[in-house]
């Protein structure tokens, strides 16, 4: 178990947590960064907005990067303000308020325009303090507002998240790999090609009320890797599989996980979806065992892999083909 989890906390070390004090964010949350088609697509993504105004007033106003933050888990809401809002703009960039809030319901809206889920909020200290956020999503299922009130004595405040900056997508686009890039056709055929997967979305999973979800960037270096070796058995030489991981540590450095391939097998994936290859892995210089699931679309192309170990998962997604 320690084995494993070393490789778990060098995944954790970059993740962005709430409790902490200073916001960690890398960049503002865009439209296009995450899909939501049902509730819990909501739960464990920072949402940093780049806009924001009083609900009531007709001017938005830009929010600097870490002034602001939400995060939505299973059983509550949690959100850093360090800003106010008049009717003209934002008049201070010097408040700091920690809000952790109990949702008691959620709601699911649908017009003919767009949909939306209520939260409908309540503070646990206070039972009769009660707000409310509306995550409102546009007709591609991508967070475009989120209107705020955490209590009745406080006003509505809507954050809008805005288009990425055509730079970005043009530097994901070519950095990231992309659902129905990689064809495997027989097991072996990653290995064989030696293939590296730069996964786009990160999820870790601890429980289901401690779901850490996280944007990956260029520079977090998080990459998966295919390795074939010819090695010496005895007298023999035999072809050995690995898979490595890369990602940094708390001091920015890179590290390299190294896992020899024991067995690896196909099992029955999602319905429509081809047959997902499962991996038994072990930890070099360890017996200890975890297993590593690639999915695959019905066309056999990768759209995600899952590391587990126990109860603890560590899932990867591809950035969505456009």
């Amino acid at each position: 178990m320690k084995h494993i989890a070393i490789v778990f906390i060098l995944f954790m070390l970059p993740c962005i947590v709430l409790a902490q004090n200073a916001i960690q964010a890398k960049d503002y949350t865009y439209l296009s960064d995450y899909l939501v088609h049902d509730t819990r697509d909501l739960y464990g993504f920072p949402i940093h907005p780049r806009e924001g105004k009083l609900s009531a007033s007709p001017l938005n106003a830009n929010v600097k990067l870490n002034l602001v933050e939400f995060k939505i888990t299973p059983s509550y809401l949690f959100v850093i303000e360090k800003v106010r809002y008049s009717s003209t703009g934002i008049n201070s960039e010097n408040d700091h308020k920690e809000y952790k809030l109990a949702i008691q319901q959620i709601k699911t809206n649908y017009t003919q325009s767009y949909s939306s889920y209520e939260l409908n909020l309540m503070d646990l200290r206070n039972p009769d303090i009660q707000g409310h956020l509306k995550v409102i999503l546009d007709d591609k299922n991508q967070i475009s507002k989120l209107q705020f009130r955490p209590s009745p004595s406080e006003p509505e405040r809507t954050y809008g998240l805005v288009a990425a900056p055509e730079n970005n997508l043009n530097r994901d686009s070519k950095y990231f790999t992309h659902e129905r890039e990689i064809i495997v056709d027989q097991v072996l055929d990653i290995w064989a090609r030696k293939q590296a997967i730069f996964p786009y979305i990160e999820v870790i999973n601890h429980s289901n009320e401690d779901i850490e979800k996280r944007r990956l960037y260029p520079s977090d270096k998080v990459k998966i890797s295919f390795e074939e070796r010819t090695e010496m058995k005895g007298k023999k030489e035999r072809l050995q599989q690995y898979v490595l991981f890369n990602t940094l540590n708390a001091e920015n450095k890179e590290v390299k996980t190294e896992f020899l391939v024991k067995k690896m097998k196909e099992i029955n994936g999602k319905q429509g979806d081809a047959k997902t290859i499962e991996v038994t892995l072990e930890t070099l210089g360890s017996e200890q065992e975890c297993t590593l699931k690639i999915f695959r679309h019905s066309d056999k192309s990768i759209y995600a892999l899952s590391l587990q170990n126990g109860t603890d998962i560590i899932d990867f997604k591809l950035r969505p083909k456009k």
